[in-house]
């Protein structure tokens, strides 16, 4: 399943790119050149301070009982299914980050990931959507537990999430660094999209690895912008350095960056693809 954005005529704005998606192109050069981006880097960032999975949340709730190789196996689960669902990548990142903040929040047992990780690729698919995957998804799982297991499951993310404080994604912080990135620097649609697609693919790569995924969303933003932008040889950092007046912790960005950078070149290798059957044997293996 492709991450990358639809492409089809947009009605609000001269441009050739458009999709549902939060993280889509439309909104990403739109927001850039026709709204206030400090603004909503201000309040995003306002927002992702208070964020609970900024924590060490699995040795302080869970005392090392799920471990950070676990999180990474439901992880997988989670991406792995997602996919099956056809859920493109900005949904996928808001499922992920909707299961680390229910591990932050909850003592959930090692042997409940799998259905706290189904409940938030449900919650994320219905946000995508509007369409309930509940049977999809327990189907996939050979009826590993039912729908209204599912459903209550949903019920107790849902309730420690609390709505209010919202769920920040990169993704949605990227489109408007590379936004701010891309009008700065004169790049082209067609340069925009390309590290906009690198970008999102380092965004789910840099979510698997636990301290990847506590560093805040904008920050996260900035480091993959930066790094994909290096791959196509553009110095998108001397436009972004101001955002350091915005709060961006962009010291951790270039750490993140310099860390994820060895993985993207290596990239170009073909990788094997899992099922959502292997996945789920695999995470219970553990």
């Amino acid at each position: 399943m492709s991450c990358m954005p639809t492409e089809r005529t947009s009605r609000r704005a001269p441009m050739v790119l458009e999709t549902a998606e939060e993280g889509s192109m439309a909104e990403l050069v739109s927001t850039s050149e026709y709204f206030d981006v400090n603004m909503e880097l201000i309040r995003r960032r306002e927002v992702e301070i208070s964020i609970i999975t900024k924590r060490d949340y699995l040795s302080i709730v869970h005392k090392n009982y799920i471990s950070q190789h676990h999180r990474s196996e439901a992880v997988s689960f989670v991406i792995d299914i997602a996919r099956t669902l056809g859920l493109q990548c900005p949904a996928i990142e808001r499922a992920i980050r909707l299961f680390d903040i229910a591990l932050a929040s909850t003592a959930c047992r090692r042997d409940s990931l799998q259905l706290m990780a189904s409940a938030c690729v449900s919650i994320a698919a219905k946000l995508d959507s509007d369409l309930s995957p509940a049977k999809t998804l327990v189907k996939l799982q050979d009826n590993a537990f039912t729908t209204d297991k599912l459903r209550l499951a949903e019920q107790v993310v849902l309730d420690h999430v609390h709505w209010e404080a919202a769920v920040p994604t990169a993704h949605r912080s990227m489109a408007l660094v590379l936004g701010r990135a891309a009008v700065g620097l004169g790049l082209s649609l067609g340069q925009t999209y390309e590290i906009y697609t690198t970008a999102s693919t380092l965004i789910m790569s840099a979510l698997g690895q636990y301290a990847m995924s506590r560093i805040e969303p904008t920050t996260l933003a900035v480091a993959v912008v930066n790094c994909a932008a290096k791959l196509f040889d553009v110095e998108a950092a001397s436009v972004l350095v101001s955002l350091r007046d915005r709060g961006v912790d962009l010291a951790t960005a270039d750490k993140c960056a310099a860390a994820l950078f060895p993985a993207l070149t290596r990239s170009a290798r073909p990788t094997p693809q899992t099922t959502p059957k292997d996945a789920r044997a695999t995470m219970l293996m553990h």
